[in-house]
């Protein structure tokens, strides 16, 4: 019994050829939807207390890998994607427990004039609070979320702290220098 083989060539692909191939691997694998990034740490926030009913107040956050993200960079209209601050009351103010949903402060990278997010660094950001935001008094845990979807908490962080009511004067007689 003999054997035969047929040896089948085949033209070599010109290097042309394989460099497409080899850019259009590139861009399919360089296109995937999936946003790689830091996931932030936070370790602080000041200040701790704040009053949400009568004036805007700057609270600052402190930790690491508070990343902002450029998007739109191949475009005519590139955009800078803050770290989105949220929060989420966890105890009213008679220290009960609630279950409230999160309030997210705005932030739109398209009008950054009227964010109220502010970047420092990879370290800080700001953040402000103000009357508009209803934000009911009681203990609040504030996370910050990456553009990538990884986040980090401070548990029981921030207070919100109802305005001041008088209730009484005493002594309720009114003493003047002038004759009345």
């Amino acid at each position: 019994m003999t054997q035969s083989w047929t040896l089948v060539t085949r033209p070599r692909p010109s290097s042309t050829a394989v460099a497409v191939s080899l850019i259009l691997l590139g861009a399919w694998a360089g296109c995937s939807k999936k946003i790689e990034g830091p996931a932030p740490g936070l370790s602080e926030i000041s200040p701790q207390a704040v009053c949400a009913e009568q004036v805007v107040t700057s609270v600052t956050i402190t930790g690491e890998e508070l990343s902002p993200l450029p998007t739109g960079t191949l475009t005519d209209n590139p955009k800078l994607v803050l770290p989105e601050i949220s929060l989420k009351r966890v105890r009213d103010i008679d220290d009960n427990v609630v279950e409230d949903g999160e309030v997210i402060i705005p932030d739109d990278p398209a009008h950054p004039e009227q964010s109220r997010v502010r970047w420092t660094s990879r370290q800080s950001l700001t953040f402000e609070v103000f009357p508009e935001l209803g934000l009911a008094p009681g203990l609040y845990t504030v996370t910050a979320t990456n553009a990538n979807g990884k986040s980090a908490q401070l548990q029981e962080s921030l207070l919100v702290a109802p305005p001041p009511t008088l209730e009484a004067v005493t002594p309720d007689v009114l003493c003047s220098d002038k004759e009345n």
